[in-house]
C-alpha cells in the first residue's frame, strides 16, 4: 500500500518542480577599452543558494584572460573578484564580449531540479584602424507643438582623433519635411561627444514621425534611424469584440490606445446597442488609467438574455479628461455555445492524477539512474 508519506513526496514534487532557484550577479555590464597587456580587477557579487561561477570565451583570442578569485561567501550572497589580462593584441577590432556567469544549482541529484544562471558581459573594446565613429540617436516623443531635442550620441571606436558633422532628418509618411543641422565636434580617441539639435514641431499634426541621424567624418558616414511621436490629448479605439453569445452574460472587450504622452486618468468606454427601432440597451466599462501611450484592453459585460439572433448596430465610444471619442460597429449576437459534458469536476482530478503519474515515471527514472 502507497504511504501517506508517497502521496506527500509526490503532490511536493508536482507543485514545486515548475520553481527555479532566483540567482543574480551585479555588476550587469563591464565596458573596457583594449590597452595591450593591461590587468584589471573587478569586483563581483553573485546571489543564490548554491552558486557556482563560470567564464565563457567568444573570441578564443581572449581565452584564459579571466582569473576568478578570493571567494567570500555570506549568507546567499558570494563575493568573489574577477582578474582580466589582456593580451599584447586583438585582431578581431570593435567589441569583443567575454561572459562571467553565476549558476544556482539544486544540491539534490537526480530530483526535478532546476539551474538558474545569469552572466555580466565585459565588452573589450578594440580600436579600429584609421578613423571610425559609433553612434547611437535620441528621439524623445513630444506634445503637439513642442519641440523636439535630438541627441546623436557619438563614440569614437577607431585609433585615430576625427572631426565629425552631424544632422538630424525627420521623415512623415510623405517623406522628408526637415533637416536641422547638429553641429561639429573633434573627438579624441576612446572619447565620447554628444551633438544637439532641435526641431520645432508647431504645425504638425500628432503621429509616428522617424528621425535619421547622420554624421559625416572624413570619407565616411555614420546613421542611426528611430521613431517618435507627437502626441495629442486623445484616446483612439483600436477594436472590439463584435460577436455574443444569446441568452449569455457576455464579455465584449474594447482596444483603446492613449496618443498622449502623459497619464490619463478615469477613462471610460460605453456600448449603446441598436435595432431598427432604436437604442434597445447600453452598458460601460469600470473606469481605468492609461499610461502615455498605452494600449489596452477595457472589458464591458452584457446580459443578452432576451435578445434576439441577428446582427445590431453599436455605437462604441470612449471618455476621457472631459472629451470623448466614438466609432460606429456592427455586433452578432448568435447562439449560445454547448457546453462541455464532461463538468470541470471530473476535469480537474483526471489531470492532476496525470502530472502525478507523470512525476512518478520522471522519479523512478531517476533512481534507475542512482
Amino acid at each position: 500500500m502507497i504511504t501517506n508519506r508517497f502521496y506527500l513526496f509526490f503532490f511536493l514534487i508536482l507543485f514545486l518542480s515548475p520553481f527555479a532557484s532566483a540567482v543574480g550577479i551585479s555588476p550587469a555590464m563591464l565596458d573596457v577599452n583594449f590597452k595591450p597587456g593591461e590587468v584589471l580587477t573587478f569586483d563581483f557579487m553573485a546571489i543564490g543558494t548554491n552558486i557556482e561561477t563560470y567564464v565563457i570565451y567568444p573570441n578564443a583570442e581572449l581565452n584564459n584572460s579571466i582569473i576568478l578569485s578570493d571567494f567570500k561567501k555570506s549568507g546567499n550572497r558570494l563575493y568573489f573578484k574577477a582578474t582580466l589580462t589582456l593580451p599584447d593584441k586583438i585582431s578581431n577590432p570593435g567589441t569583443n564580449t567575454i561572459l562571467i556567469g553565476a549558476k544556482d544549482v539544486s544540491p539534490e541529484e537526480g530530483m526535478l531540479s532546476t539551474i538558474a544562471a545569469v552572466q555580466t558581459p565585459i565588452y573589450v573594446k578594440v580600436p579600429y584602424p584609421g578613423q571610425y565613429i559609433g553612434i547611437s540617436l535620441d528621439a524623445p516623443n513630444v506634445k503637439m507643438n513642442e519641440p523636439v531635442n535630438f541627441k546623436i550620441n557619438c563614440e569614437n571606436l577607431g585609433d585615430d582623433a576625427v572631426n565629425v558633422d552631424g544632422r538630424v532628418e525627420v521623415y512623415d509618411s510623405g517623406g522628408l519635411v526637415a533637416s536641422i543641422d547638429a553641429g561639429q565636434k573633434t573627438i579624441g580617441k576612446t572619447e565620447k561627444a554628444v551633438l544637439s539639435s532641435v526641431w520645432n514641431s508647431a504645425g504638425y499634426k500628432e503621429g509616428n514621425y522617424a528621425a535619421k541621424a547622420i554624421v559625416t567624418y572624413a570619407d565616411k558616414s555614420a546613421e542611426d534611424e528611430k521613431i517618435f511621436r507627437i502626441g495629442a490629448l486623445k484616446v483612439n479605439i483600436l477594436n472590439y469584440t463584435n460577436e455574443a453569445q444569446a441568452d449569455f452574460r457576455n464579455n465584449l472587450k474594447i482596444e483603446v490606445e492613449s496618443v498622449w504622452n502623459e497619464k490619463i486618468p478615469d477613462v471610460f468606454a460605453s456600448i449603446d446597442i441598436f435595432n431598427g427601432s432604436g437604442k434597445i440597451d447600453s452598458f460601460k466599462t469600470v473606469n481605468f488609467d492609461l499610461n502615455p501611450w498605452e494600449i489596452k484592453n477595457a472589458s464591458a459585460w452584457w446580459d443578452t438574455k432576451g435578445i434576439g439572433l441577428g446582427e445590431y448596430d453599436a455605437n462604441i465610444t470612449v471618455y476621457y479628461a472631459g472629451k470623448s471619442n466614438s466609432i460606429e460597429g456592427k455586433i452578432n449576437v448568435v447562439p449560445k455555445a454547448q457546453e462541455s459534458s464532461i463538468p470541470w469536476a471530473i476535469i480537474l482530478p483526471l489531470a492532476v492524477i496525470f502530472v502525478i503519474i507523470i512525476n512518478i515515471i520522471i522519479w523512478l527514472m531517476a533512481l534507475k539512474k542512482r
